[in-house]
């Protein structure tokens, strides 16, 4: 009886363990793909200045 009880115990500590890591792996892939679309966004948004030649603080040519 006691035998049976540590098995199903180390197996559903094993159960929780995999997981735990499923959720972990899980969000570091989340925060990988989020720091990416940064990366991405931020770039396009540098290439975008420099091609227009537009200064992200001050605007110059504005028609008033």
């Amino acid at each position: 009886m006691l035998r049976i009880f540590l098995l199903l115990l180390i197996r559903l500590l094993l159960l929780l363990l995999t997981s735990l890591l499923l959720l972990l792996l899980l969000f570091v892939t989340l925060w990988v793909v989020l720091l990416l679309l940064t990366l991405i966004f931020v770039l396009l948004i540098r290439l975008l200045i420099s091609h227009f030649h537009i200064h992200p603080l001050i605007v110059r040519d504005m028609p008033y």
